[in-house]
């Protein structure tokens, strides 16, 4: 099974994955050597989120929201932020929370946002508690 640890390791180095840049991660997997270009990036990241690494899955996810080097969308980005959540990412299940909780690709929905930063916040995401509040 393919995991973004097992073939980026320095992904297991940082205490926050990709928090803060998801275009940083994009670039570290280019410099690993893992693909030439963002376009296979994307491509290496969707191959080894479909391998249930949560990890991959999120930082997929935070592409689409963002739009980093594809057109912006929440509605892709939703669906792998829940793939993340359900692979134990727990940053996954705060992004999803925020999703919810703005309405952007997922109906508004502050129940299931709650949820979501609940999940995030009992597994130790202190940013989700105060979203959660």
């Amino acid at each position: 099974m393919l995991t973004l640890f097992a073939f980026f390791p320095a992904f297991a180095a940082l205490p926050l994955p990709c928090e803060d840049s998801p275009e940083a991660c994009v670039a570290a997997i280019q410099a690993e050597g893992l693909a030439p270009d963002a376009e296979a990036a994307r491509g290496y990241l969707k191959e080894v989120c479909t391998a249930k690494d949560g990890l991959a899955c999120m930082i997929l996810g935070e592409l689409f929201e963002y739009g980093v080097g594809v057109a912006t969308d929440t509605a892709v980005a939703a669906p792998l932020y829940q793939q993340a959540c359900a692979a134990g990412t727990l940053y996954g299940c705060m992004l999803l929370g925020n999703l919810f909780e703005l309405g952007n690709g997922v109906p508004k929905d502050v129940g299931m946002a709650t949820a979501n930063y609940l999940t995030a916040c009992e597994g130790g995401v202190s940013r989700a508690c105060n979203d959660a509040a």
